[in-house]
């Protein structure tokens, strides 16, 4: 019945509304575009309606509007507010709407936290004012708004998809990483836009999360945010300025984390069947060690707009990292339970990495654009293993290994843009040139080089009939290999993709997106490189992987009603010819290597339910899924499913919020082995003091900080658990500070940011 109800009411309203439009153009009084600026449509009682955002040309468009009398607010900080009273019986054009300077922001203005645009492939998210005070950078920002499928973890500041698939963070359409976010002021974004529906240009993201701010050509602006462990060896610390002079840009931007725990454990139980039918069981008992992660980034900026169609930018960083874990176990196996073998798994791994990228923009006329972009990458790697066993001070394996890696790269990227007024067309070219040089030593020596070449070309057409929006496009995939001593490859693959959304009322939307995609295995999985795991265990590279295509379908539906939403999201992803684990004997000696198997499918699913009260004081966020997996190897079989939960509050009042967030382990399954997350919660309390942040919290107050890892191999099955005591029941601090100095107008910033990460080192820890 409820149904019934629901469908008929959704009928109704489909039928009543009418494809009426209002539009119009935003200017200072100097006749200069007001670019990004609100655009929001209320009642005459200021109940939200639908909004939008002004363009690069200070235009804007809202659509679908029933007729009725309404409030028209375009509002953007530092000005003054423009409210018109407006009666709609047909479509409107506004003409010139001027705004003046100024500092007062009215409170009867103030978009809440529902106040969110479905579009065909994004959600429009207006943050509200309390969210923007609660803020601090544009990482906590994020975590405020509690998105569906977003993980942003406030102690590493990170931001990733719950599905484990990759995202990408950007700034005005700006491919940047999450130290960008922490140098972004809150009271600069507009909104935000939260794509699940990623097109071709995104290549495989699961989601794209773009922040529309406000640019500046005058003044300039210094922050810096610490978080500190006031007893314990975890900080991360981020400093940033940038300044505008003319029609130039400086900026620089730092990033540091220290970690240095010393209560890490690892417990695993592994199990090995001989060829002759042996059964060996060894069992490590864990004791404490050690656990070491910095990271130090840097990044020097300088940009450059001679004139409205032209923008050119330059920028510099370097990047060093130092991960380090030593474990200590005492290990006892089945063959001879009364002796005692003692452990020593130590790790060590370092990154360099200096990068420079070059980006020039041009407009043309008819709504058209051309983006070029080059990034050269070099990075250098160390990876330094030391595994033993002593029995008695006796040594019985002592393994080492060292491998050094120099990559070098150059992504080279074109993109050509052209709008109508109920289409756009968007077309680009993709090529990425690297070359890798490996040296393994110690107890395996080996000389790995090799050169790759991949280029991607698409196609894309997005447009609209009556009220279903679609998205069509096509994609050509290119994938070149040539290592030393083994036969050259090349590959093609075919890339279409489709979508289509559906909203017959502004509260309710579904969407229906469907893609062939395709996978590349990584460098590091294709060397012909034999590392030691153990006295028993050896990791080996297969240069017979090739890439291979998956197909993804996803359903995405969301209705909301007063102040809260049901958003309904699912995800079906087949794996043919799935690059995947492959556990065999040889001998005494247990071989782990990749090898293209028959089949995985994966079948994920989620509910999320938001809501909010007493004047948007409360946020509440509750969220329900299960993953369920098939992996279908030529030697095994396997079902696994994983039920898990995300809940999140936030509660915001005059100066003071409070943010708890809790969810447990989002585990995956690929090929026979289980990765399992962890269970997190989080708890931060913040004071704002005008330019001032001070805060405090605590890292899983509650619980372990650990993650456990199973595998299912019929010769070499494993149980591991990983556990820092450190990291849980820790308390932090936090202070901030921003201050802005001389920002009047608006700027334009690049829209593409490529960047090279992936060593292609071999990894041999357990």
């Amino acid at each position: 019945m409820k149904t019934f109800i629901i469908t008929f009411l959704f009928t109704a309203n489909y039928i009543c509304a009418q494809n009426i439009q209002i539009k119009g153009l935003v200017k200072l009084e100097d006749d200069t575009a007001v670019e990004f600026a609100n655009v929001v449509l209320r009642t005459i009682d200021s109940v939200f309606v639908t909004g939008a955002s002004t363009d690069l040309k200070g235009q804007f468009l809202l659509t679908n509007v029933t007729p009725g009398d309404y409030k028209l607010i375009i509002s953007s900080i530092g000005y003054q507010d423009i409210t018109e009273l407006i009666g709609v019986t047909e479509t409107i054009d506004l003409g010139v709407l001027t705004m003046r300077e100024g500092t007062e922001v009215l409170n009867e203005i103030t978009i809440t936290a529902q106040n969110i645009v479905n579009k065909s492939d994004r959600k429009l998210i207006f943050p509200n004012q309390k969210q923007m005070e609660a803020s601090t950078n544009g990482v906590n920002l994020l975590q405020t708004l509690q998105l569906p499928r977003l993980n942003v973890d406030v102690m590493n500041n990170t931001v990733s998809l719950s599905t484990k698939e990759p995202i990408q963070l950007r700034i005005n359409g700006v491919k940047v990483s999450e130290q960008e976010l922490m140098a972004l002021q809150p009271q600069d974004v507009l909104r935000i836009e939260y794509i699940e529906n990623p097109g071709m240009r995104y290549e495989n993201a699961g989601a794209v999360i773009n922040y529309i701010v406000r640019r500046h050509k005058t003044g300039g602006i210094i922050s810096f945010n610490v978080i500190q462990s006031p007893y314990k060896v975890m900080g991360n610390y981020n400093l940033s300025a940038k300044l505008s002079y003319k029609k130039s840009e400086f900026g620089i931007n730092y990033l540091g984390m220290n970690r240095k725990f010393n209560n890490v454990w690892r417990e695993n139980e592994e199990r090995f069947i001989f060829e002759d039918g042996r059964e060996l069981i060894k069992e490590e008992i864990a004791e404490p060690g050690d656990l070491t992660n910095n990271a130090h980034r840097i990044i020097l900026n300088y940009n450059i707009q001679p004139d409205e169609t032209n923008y050119f930018n330059v920028t510099a960083g370097y990047y060093w990292g130092l991960y380090s874990e030593d474990y200590y176990s005492k290990l006892k196996n089945s063959w001879h339970p009364e002796q005692i073998t003692q452990m020593t798994d130590w790790t060590s791994n370092k990154t360099d990495r200096p990068w420079v990228d070059l980006y020039w923009s041009h407009s043309f006329e008819n709504k058209q654009s051309l983006i070029l972009n080059a990034v050269g990458t070099y990075i250098r790697s160390e990876n330094d293993r030391t595994y033993r066993e002593e029995i008695e001070k006796k040594m019985i394996t002592d393994i080492s290994s060292l491998a050094e890696g120099d990559k070098y790269s150059l992504i080279s990227e074109a993109i050509y843009e052209k709008a109508w007024e109920k289409g756009r067309l968007s077309a680009g070219l993709k090529h990425i040139q690297a070359s890798v040089d490996n040296k393994y030593s110690g107890s395996m020596d080996h000389v790995n080089k090799m050169k790759e070449a991949n280029t991607y070309a698409y196609m894309q057409y997005a447009g609209k009939i009556n009220k279903v929006d679609y998205t069509a496009g096509v994609g050509v995939y290119r994938a070149w290999l040539k290592q030393k001593g083994i036969d050259e490859y090349e590959a093609y693959t075919f890339r279409p993709t489709v979508s289509l959304t559906y909203a017959p009322v502004d509260k309710f939307f579904v969407r229906l997106n469907a893609s062939i995609e395709n996978y590349s295995p990584s460098l590091a999985d294709i060397s012909s490189v034999d590392q030691y795991i153990d006295s028993l265990q050896i990791r080996r590279g297969n240069p017979e992987l090739k890439p291979y295509d998956y197909y993804k379908f996803s359903l995405n539906s969301e209705y909301r009603f007063g102040n809260s939403s049901l958003s309904l999201w699912g995800m079906y992803m087949s794996f043919p010819d799935a690059i995947m684990e492959e556990t065999y004997r040889e001998g005494n000696w247990f071989i782990r290597t990749n090898e293209h198997q028959k089949h995985l499918h994966q079948l994920m699913g989620s509910l999320t339910f938001k809501t909010r009260f007493l004047r948007d004081i409360i946020n509440l966020s509750l969220t329900g899924g299960s993953n369920y997996f098939l992996s279908e190897g030529y030697t095994y079989r396997h079902n696994y499913t994983n039920l898990y939960y995300r809940a999140s509050l936030f509660i915001n009042y005059k100066q003071w919020s409070l943010m708890y967030e809790q969810y447990n382990s989002f585990n995956t399954f690929w090929g026979e082995q289980v990765n399992g997350g962890e269970n997190v919660q989080n708890l931060m309390l913040n004071f704002k003091h005008k330019d001032w942040v001070f805060g405090a919290g605590m890292f899983n107050p509650f619980s372990t900080t650990k993650h456990e890892t199973r595998n299912y191999n019929q010769y070499a099955s494993f149980r591991k658990v990983n556990s820092v005591e450190d990291a849980s029941r820790m308390f932090v601090l936090q202070l901030s500070w921003n201050m802005n100095f001389g920002r009047k107008q608006n700027g334009v910033q690049k829209k593409l940011n490529n960047t090279d990460t992936d060593s292609g080192i071999m990894s041999t820890g357990k």
